[in-house]
């Protein structure tokens, strides 16, 4: 029996119950765009705050290479001791 891709779709529509949603126009998908970046970011400073107050360095990649920025403030490609435990 030939595969029929209409009877994929809608047995596909029927299993996850989809729907149909309005189109979002420009201005929507910018002010979507801009909350998710904002708690994103608020996520990552809260994260990174946290790993200072633990004594955890922060990790980051530069040309490949991994360094961890200390509590100190040193910058080294050398693996912290304390992410070793």
């Amino acid at each position: 029996m030939p595969f029929q891709i209409q009877d994929f779709l809608i047995y596909f529509m029927k299993t996850f119950e989809m729907k149909r949603v309005e189109r979002l126009n420009d201005k929507e998908i910018t002010e979507l765009d801009n909350d998710v970046l904002r708690i994103g970011n608020e996520a990552v400073r809260k994260a990174k705050e946290d790993n200072r107050k633990h004594g955890l360095p922060e990790v980051f990649v530069k040309a490949g290479k991994l360094y961890y920025l200390l509590v100190s403030g040193e910058v080294t490609d050398v693996r912290p001791e304390i992410l070793n435990s």
